[in-house]
C-alpha cells in the first residue's frame, strides 16, 4: 500500500486546527504548529510550492519553477493560454510525477489581478482518484489552492 506523506508548516502565523488546515491534515498536538499529510493533501501542497517558485530561485534545483504571475492583470487569449498550458504540464510532468494532468482551465480575472486555474487530475498511484484542483495566483505572490 503505497502512501504519500507532506508536512504542512503554515508561515509566520498560528494555525487554528478548526479552521487553517488543509482537508486530510492532522494538527501536531505537541507544538501546535506543523500538520502531517497524507495522499492528495501531500499533492497539493506540493503543487503550491510549484507554483509560488519562480525560476532559478532554487539552487539545487533551478529549472524548476512557474513564472506565471506575470501574467497576472495582462489580457488572456488563446495564445498566452496555450504557452501556460505548456508551462503547467511540464513543470508537473517534470517535478510532480505523481500526478497526471487531465485538463487546465485558465482564467484571468482583471478586476482583482489574479489567475484563476483548474486542473483536473488524476493519480496513477492512487487508482480511481480524479480531482478538480483549483490554484489561485494573486498579484502579490499569494497562491490559493483547493480541491473537489
Amino acid at each position: 500500500d503505497l502512501t504519500y506523506k507532506d508536512v504542512y508548516a503554515p508561515v509566520h502565523q498560528k494555525i487554528d486546527p478548526t479552521t487553517d488546515l488543509p482537508t486530510g491534515a492532522t494538527l501536531n498536538k505537541k507544538n501546535n504548529d506543523i500538520a502531517e499529510l497524507v495522499d492528495i493533501p501531500a499533492i497539493l501542497n506540493a503543487f503550491v510550492t510549484l507554483f509560488v517558485t519562480r525560476k532559478n530561485a532554487r539552487p539545487l534545483v533551478p529549472r524548476m519553477g512557474l513564472d506565471l504571475r506575470e501574467y497576472i492583470g495582462e489580457p488572456i487569449n488563446d495564445d498566452v493560454k496555450y504557452l501556460m498550458e505548456e508551462d503547467i504540464r511540464y513543470e508537473i510532468s517534470e517535478y510532480e510525477p505523481r500526478v497526471e494532468v487531465l485538463h487546465i482551465d485558465i482564467q484571468s480575472n482583471e478586476d482583482d489581478n489574479e489567475i484563476l486555474l483548474t486542473l483536473k487530475c488524476g493519480f496513477p498511484n492512487l487508482p480511481g482518484q480524479i480531482k478538480d484542483i483549483f490554484v489561485t495566483l494573486k498579484n502579490n505572490g499569494d497562491v490559493f489552492t483547493g480541491i473537489s
